[in-house]
């Protein structure tokens, strides 16, 4: 298939992304998934695997993951969800995107392979997952980077086996919020750990310690955060992680075998210009005075749990200089992502009430010392519209307009603003997007700021427009 066709066909396939949907999606399983991957060879075990999920922080800390590995010299196969602007954006090697048309012979072949089994038909997300993970393996990637798309347990990507699994954390997300919704949504996302594998934890609770440890991991390591200033010295960590491709496997495999309790600490987490200044301790390191590109208190927690899951990875401390590296490039689109200056407009996927939260945190610390705030909201249904704009402290922008995400689960604007409105907010309805932003920027002068937030289809359309300003 050509970049089109390829698209043509995603377009036929049940797509849970953006289909309407009331309630829980049922006959979750991994049959198909599994007998796909069987027929393909099982291209998903071709390398070893970092597999990472969450509620919130996911992308950005496999975006940092891959960063960090590629900074050491390996071949990085990454694969995220959801895209901004094209599903390219979600299959990664050697830390760029696949081409259009790579993207369309990868889809094609799995599209040949479904009709020529006589599989039953894979949604849309099987079908990119499993294109990913055949690409990988023709790539010959060292090492697999593999955001979770919802969950854990019956997600796609649970297929493959990974040595070194991630739990960011876990709120409350694609749940109905009835009574015991917490462990519900923990049981999924410990769904991805396999016996004997390395589990790092962004979130430490006893009740998700516990989880945890009845799937049987080697080692379980958890985040804590130590507030005040940091005090790190370097004499107990032996810096011996350096470059070098090598057999990222047999390294993998070259560990002590014990069943350890570790901890990772955050001591260090402040802003600096163009992003944040970290100290950070592992069981294995220490890293004082870390230059951090992206904006956020959020994103110290995540390149905290990043650098404590690659050391594990590797069972070996991390250089300096690699995290020097990595973490002064790394990107992470849709997540305060800057797309215009004079004035400033961000892009942020803030759409349930924890990344709204953490939104309205960053904007207030991060961009403090910029006049009047612009909000343009849009989200898909699935959540409490006024939970998420309470969340994002509606009332506290000077406007708020409301757009209606552009597909079949867009919340209308009008409902929206009518939301904000009860909140209040000083809020406007302009469903199309790109009118609403035009509409904010006549009003904002070089020193205020625009947020554009929500359902990434709402920051698809903002990006483009952007560039073309």
């Amino acid at each position: 298939m050509d970049y089109p066709e390829a698209l043509d066909h995603l377009d036929r396939l049940i797509n849970y992304e953006v289909q309407p949907r009331a309630g829980a999606i049922e006959g979750l399983s991994l049959d198909k998934m599994q007998q796909a991957m069987e027929m393909l060879g099982d291209p998903q075990h071709a390398c070893p695997a970092i597999h990472i999920t969450g509620t919130n922080g996911k992308g950005s800390t496999a975006r940092m993951i891959e960063s960090l590995l590629t900074s050491m010299g390996l071949r990085v196969g990454l694969y995220t969800s959801p895209h901004v602007s094209s599903p390219c954006e979600r299959i990664r090697v050697g830390a760029a995107e696949l081409g259009q048309p790579a993207f369309g012979r990868a889809i094609g072949d799995i599209a040949r392979l479904v009709e020529a089994a006589e599989l039953s038909p894979l949604s849309w997300f099987e079908t990119v997952t499993a294109a990913a993970f055949l690409h990988f393996a023709n790539e010959a990637v060292e090492v697999a980077v593999v955001e979770v798309g919802m969950l854990g347990r019956f997600d796609a990507t649970n297929v493959v086996d990974g040595q070194i699994a991630v739990i960011t954390n876990v709120g409350r997300d694609h749940t109905d919020g009835a009574p015991g919704w917490w462990r519900r949504i923990a049981e999924e996302k410990v769904g991805i750990v396999k016996p004997g594998a390395r589990v790092v934890l962004g979130e430490t609770t006893p009740d998700l310690l516990e989880l945890v440890a009845a799937q049987s991991p080697e080692v379980i390591n958890t985040l804590t955060t130590t507030s005040g200033p940091a005090a790190l010295g370097s004499a107990d960590f032996p810096a011996t992680a350096g470059r070098g491709s090598g057999d990222a496997r047999q390294q993998h495999g070259a560990r002590q075998q014990h069943g350890a309790r570790r901890e990772h600490s955050l001591l260090g987490n402040e802003v600096a210009v163009g992003g944040r200044l970290l100290s950070v301790r592992t069981p294995r390191s220490a890293h004082s005075e870390v230059f951090l590109g992206l904006h956020g208190a959020h994103q110290g927690h995540n390149a905290a749990v990043a650098i404590a899951a690659v050391e594990e990875f590797f069972d070996a401390p991390l250089r300096s200089d690699v995290l020097q590296e990595a973490f002064a490039s790394v990107e992470a689109p849709g997540r305060l992502e800057v797309v215009h200056r004079s004035p400033l407009m961000l892009l942020d996927a803030a759409h349930n009430p924890p990344g709204a939260e953490v939104l309205a945190r960053s904007l207030a610390e991060d961009f403090a010392g910029l006049s009047r705030r612009f909000l343009v909201f849009g989200i898909q249904d699935g959540r409490d519209p006024a939970e998420v704009l309470e969340a994002l402290d509606a009332a506290s922008f000077d406007l708020v307009v409301a757009c209606t995400a552009p597909t079949a689960r867009g919340v209308e604007a009008t409902a929206l603003c009518d939301t904000a409105l009860s909140l209040g907010a000083r809020a406007e309805a302009i469903a199309d997007i790109a009118t609403a932003i035009d509409y904010v920027l006549d009003q904002a002068d070089d020193e205020d700021l625009i947020a554009v937030a929500g359902s990434v289809t709402v920051l698809e359309v903002a990006r483009e427009f952007a560039a073309e300003l």
